[in-house]
């Protein structure tokens, strides 16, 4: 049962504590092994290519379980631990201690831990069933090696109330870690080298010195499909209707070579305007006309050609063919060869062999949190402040089967079926499995971890998540979507078609989640899965998407609803929330979209503050600030600033086509006006043109409070925003006279931030030059007219940088 309405208050009390604890843990230790300078540190802190420290937690002593409070005072201690006390708010009933150098015969203390979180889990079973206060496991520093998912059921559950919390230990930092790591590599031909790897199957991802490597390609002209796979319906589960399609496509003699070895492990990758299919291949031949033959897997191969609007797999135009060994020719590519057990790899400049860290992936997932029911969900477990890494994906899998193809979006068509999605009510369709996947759950939160190096999704709410919440995370490297929250079988809820994947009971709309404070950078980026957005939302209730930063996607920044304008009595999406985000270059691979995406009705939702840096022009397909597709409706969105490409098709997309109706967008502020005539029953004024970018001081507040909070700056690496940049994030124009400005603080009292001219060595305050400490939040604004830049200065007087953007007083 959900907890009552005063422990609900704590909960959100407890969740802020642990957010800002966990922030202090990612600040001491961020993912590449480095303290952020936006944390106000710029120590090393060590640590593998897995993110996980070298050294492991060791003996200390506590209480580890009854009475009320914090824990006792660690005593002795091990690697970061020594004296360090847990910080826990409210009463405890437990605690108990995992280190990857303990025994799953130990007891659990602080003194002899478990080895395995598995084990821990089993023993919270064992005392959860009538909680008298929250249950603390604490990880220790170190890598814990998966081969498959930790599950979690209802039976893990927090109840009475009390929560029950994975967390790591103060200032240490676990790592559940999805890989083997790869060593003994030795010289091969060229500049590849080689080393054994125990494994029987294809491998789709790598990961080496904490970078994705990608496997072996080579971009290639179809010259068409090859033969006809037949297909009845009725033959087997995924046959739902009678067709026909290509059995292959074939190439030039020239473009592909006679590939003789594990062909069953190559992919051919297709790319529409805003979709990117994946067909595998069953056999290599060469034609009575002598082109080179790539035999499709089936019946997927045949299930790829199906989807409509032209965005399945074509056998004609363009394809990447990926993983041969063939094509082993360009830096940071692999090539694993399964037969006789062989991983190649082609070093990326400064990557010394002798030395480096590679990591090849086992599991797809590492966290399965599964209820049974509405009625049976997995309540009240919290994770913070652990790094999640190193993912596979073996694609979907039909008979003998396997590749990934869709109409659009984070989803795969299973079944052989009508093209026109709708019609099925997207039951033809599915989502992906996540590094990170939730089922049935209520009250599950994520607080300050980091999720990375992703052959899937990374965090999944599927179906009837509730009360939950992303906070603080660091999401980076994800194959697919960063989060995806729902489910296109959604459009209804308790409706019986043929080929529901949810049933009575068990079907629910993820409601009243929260995703927010997270940094998503570099998602979407695997070839194949460039449609999958940011952050992905179906049809949702009440999900709250504020204070992101989204940054680096293929596709757009937030993609929200579904159902277009096919189903105008769909009620299932409503009053959600995409508020104070910062996008930054969306869009990087595919277009037809804008930072933000919508579909369908969606009464009582908001799109307001938002920042979108860097949509490209539409020189290879249509390109849009914000999108308002098919069906959007009831959608206020207001006060949003666009940095934008002037070459884009629409500032918003939010013309009269596809039945959009009631929108209400007003006071946006754009570097172009592109607009079409708007749909009916709307409010939609103009955007204000400004296209120097020298934004009025209340839109450059609106850029300046969007992204990641204050109280989660450490999550952002300096290597992605330099401290001066995070301080002044938007170039703004006041009038000569204006007192101040506000900025962000440095996060170091002992700095200064100077308003000076661009390229300023030697500060003294005057009428052009202006001074602030560095945990100012407002700073004088020079009296002189003219373009100024911030500048941020150290304790010793060493000028740190100067902003990208500018200050312009007129």
């Amino acid at each position: 049962m959900r907890e009552s309405l005063d422990s609900n208050v704590r909960h959100v009390k407890l969740l802020v504590a642990a957010s800002l604890t966990a922030f202090a843990g990612l600040a001491a230790c961020s993912s590449d092994g480095t303290s952020p300078n936006l944390a106000g540190g710029d120590s090393s802190a060590g640590g593998s290519a897995t993110g996980g420290a070298d050294a492991t937690a060791g003996a200390g002593g506590a209480a580890e379980a009854g009475g009320g409070g914090s824990a006792g005072a660690m005593a002795g201690g091990g690697a970061g631990g020594g004296g360090e006390v847990p910080d826990e708010t409210g009463t405890r009933q437990a605690a108990y201690y995992v280190s990857p150098s303990g025994s799953d015969d130990n007891p659990g203390t602080a003194s002899a831990p478990f080895k395995t979180v598995t084990r821990a889990r089993d023993v919270v079973r064992t005392v959860n069933a009538d909680m008298t206060g929250d249950i603390y496991v604490y990880l220790r520093a170190g890598t814990y090696s998966l081969t498959d998912a930790i599950a979690f059921t209802p039976s893990d559950s927090g109840t009475n109330g009390h929560r029950i919390y994975y967390q790591a230990y103060p200032g240490e930092k676990p790592v559940l870690n999805g890989a083997t790591q790869v060593t003994g590599w030795t010289p091969d031909t060229g500049n590849i080298y080689k080393a054994k790897l125990n494994r029987t199957t294809k491998l789709r991802n790598l990961y080496v010195n904490d970078a994705r490597a990608l496997m072996t390609s080579k971009r290639v002209t179809s010259r068409g499909g090859v033969g006809t796979y037949r297909v009845t319906a009725g033959q087997q589960s995924w046959a739902w209707a009678s067709g026909s399609g290509s059995d292959g496509a074939k190439y030039d003699l020239d473009a592909v070579p006679a590939i003789a070895s594990n062909m069953d492990d190559l992919e051919i990758v297709n790319g529409t305007t805003w979709n990117e299919n994946i067909v595998c291949v069953r056999d290599v031949t060469t034609t009575q006309d002598n082109f080179r033959a790539l035999l499709f897997q089936q019946p997927y191969g045949a299930i790829a050609q199906t989807p409509g609007w032209n965005s399945g797999f074509s056998v004609s135009g363009t394809h990447t063919i990926y993983n041969a060994r063939e094509f082993l020719s360009s830096p940071g590519q692999f090539y694993f060869d399964k037969t006789t057990g062989t991983l190649y790899y082609y070093p990326r400049q400064g990557e010394d062999m002798a030395r480096v860290d590679v990591q090849a992936p086992i599991a797809e997932k590492l966290i399965d949190i599964a209820g049974d029911s509405t009625a049976s969900r997995v309540e009240n477990i919290t994770f913070q402040g652990i790094t999640f890494a190193n993912t596979d994906y073996n694609l979907y899998s039909v008979g003998e089967s396997r590749g990934k193809a869709t109409v659009q979006g984070a989803t795969i068509y299973v079944a052989y079926g009508d093209g026109n999605w709708h019609n099925s009510k997207y039951e033809i369709t599915d989502t992906l499995p996540g590094m990170i996947t939730v089922n049935n759950a209520d009250s599950i939160d994520f607080v300050g971890n980091v999720v990375k190096h992703s052959g899937n999704e990374g965090i999944s709410f599927i179906n009837d998540v509730v009360n939950s919440t992303i906070v603080g995370n660091y999401i980076t490297d994800i194959a697919g979507s960063g989060i995806t929250v729902g489910h296109p079988q959604h459009l209804y809820v308790g409706d019986t078609g043929p080929h529901q994947k949810f049933g009575p009971g068990v079907e629910g709309i993820c409601k009243n989640d929260t995703i927010s404070n997270n940094l998503l950078y570099d998602v979407s980026s695997l070839p194949g899965f460039g449609g999958h957005s940011g952050i992905t939302a179906f049809f949702v209730d009440g999900l709250k998407i504020t204070y992101n930063q989204i940054q680096k996607t293929a596709y757009n920044g937030i993609n929200l609803g579904w159902g277009w304008r096919n189903f105008p009595d769909s009620t299932t999406c409503k009053d959600n929330a995409i508020n104070n985000n910062r996008f930054i270059d969306t869009l990087s691979r595919l277009h037809d979209s804008g930072a933000v995406y919508t579909l369908g009705q969606m009464p009582g939702t908001t799109i307001n503050e938002n920042y979108v840096k860097g949509i490209p022009p539409a020189t290879s397909g249509p390109t849009y600030g914000l999108h308002n597709d098919e069906g959007s409706a009831y959608i206020t969105q207001n006060d949003n600033v666009l940095d934008i490409d002037p070459g884009v098709k629409y500032t918003i997309n939010c013309e009269d086509f596809g039945a959009k109706h009631h929108l209400t967008i007003l006071r946006t502020y754009a570097t172009v006006n592109k607009m079409g005539i708007n749909p009916p029953d709307s409010r939609i004024d103009p955007p204000v043109a400004v296209p120097d970018n020298m934004w009025p001081a209340a839109q450059y507040e609106i850029c300046l409070s969007s992204g990641v909070q204050e109280e989660h700056r450490g999550i952002i690496p300096s290597s992605l925003l330099a401290v001066q940049d995070y301080v002044f994030p938007a170039s703004a124009s006041v009038a000569s006279g204006t007192k101040t400005i506000k900025i962000r603080s440095t996060g170091a009292a002992a700095n200064t931030v100077w308003l000076a001219p661009a390229g300023t060595g030697t500060f003294t305050e005057g009428a052009t030059m202006t001074k602030a400490a560095g945990d100012a939040t407002s700073i004088a604004v020079p009296a002189s007219a003219g373009t100024y830049k911030l500048h941020v200065v150290d304790a010793q007087g060493e000028k740190l940088g100067e902003s990208a953007a500018q200050l312009r007083v007129r």
